[in-house]
């Protein structure tokens, strides 16, 4: 990619990050479907303090923001679970307990907010927990934006020990027994997508060049990266998924114009337009809101 439309997209994707959250009520709450008993399920940050968008995992409502982490049962009041003054850098959970990381250490916690431990510490930046499935913690090593080796990794919390499992590859979500691992996931430019089975250890490509993909109940959503216009900065997609339960690719919708997408759900995307305002397009009436 050439530097210009890197810094371009660059640009864009700082301002994605600084108001693409999207507040969700509690009657309208994104309800994830349970993990497994060995697997977790990667929590969305809210940018908010007042107003945290919740997931539910098993029976319980989790959320997250900078510094707190909420657990909750249906119709009741929301408990801190976990409080620091630091930054949360990521956070999951498998409905019983969340483990999460701050610094260069990540903890587990019950959804009582009981038991809390620490899991794993690194002696040096640059490590980011992504996953957690039975006694293995799953993390991705890279130390700066622009470092190009960029790894994944396996700890066994019993044995102490740690293997690579995946090279230039570092993991984007979990979902159960699922993983969403891309290429690059700091960049900002298309990048391929694989979907990983825990149970077993399958690697599928799912795209070569995508931007975006993300678990939208049993199903990975992804902008297919067809092709670039140079003078309108601009991007045309093919909004796709990948069906977990039947094994097979769906061809949903070819859109000209895009910036950034930002966010998927079953009936459109979120994106960032050419002027950069964030913008829900419907992929059945092909209609545009701004949001």
């Amino acid at each position: 990619m050439k530097q210009g439309r890197k810094v371009s997209l660059l640009m864009a994707f700082v301002m994605v990050l600084s108001i693409t959250a999207i507040t969700v009520s509690e009657k309208n709450i994104n309800v994830v479907q349970a993990a497994s008993i060995t697997g977790c399920n990667t929590l969305e940050r809210s940018f908010t303090e007042d107003k945290i968008s919740y997931q539910k995992v098993g029976d319980t409502y989790f959320g997250f923001n900078d510094n707190k982490i909420y657990a909750k049962k249906a119709g009741e009041k929301a408990t801190k679970i976990a409080s620091t003054s630091k930054y949360i850098i990521t956070a999951l959970t498998n409905g019983s307990k969340v483990y999460y990381q701050i610094g260069k250490t990540v903890y587990s916690v019950g959804q009582d907010g009981k038991n809390k431990k620490t899991v794993r510490t690194w002696k040096k930046d640059g490590y980011t927990l992504s996953g957690v499935y039975g006694s293995n913690v799953y993390y991705s090593y890279r130390y700066g934006e622009f470092d190009f080796d960029q790894h994944t990794y396996c700890y066994n919390m019993k044995t102490k020990k740690a293997t690579r499992v995946f090279k230039n590859l570092a993991i984007n979500q979990q979902q159960g027994i699922y993983m969403t691992v891309v290429g690059l996931a700091n960049d900002v430019s298309p990048v391929e997508l694989n979907c990983y089975n825990l149970k077993t250890k399958k690697l599928t490509n799912l795209c070569k060049e995508q931007l975006g993909g993300s678990f939208v109940g049993n199903k990975i959503y992804y902008a297919k990266f067809l092709s670039y216009d140079i003078d309108t900065y601009s991007y045309k997609f093919r909004i796709e998924y990948y069906d977990l339960k039947n094994d097979k690719t769906v061809k949903v919708k070819t859109i000209n114009g895009l910036q950034y997408v930002c966010d998927f759900t079953s009936k459109g995307c979120y994106y960032m337009d050419q002027d950069y305002n964030k913008t829900f397009y419907n992929y059945k009436t092909g209609k545009t809101i701004k949001v």
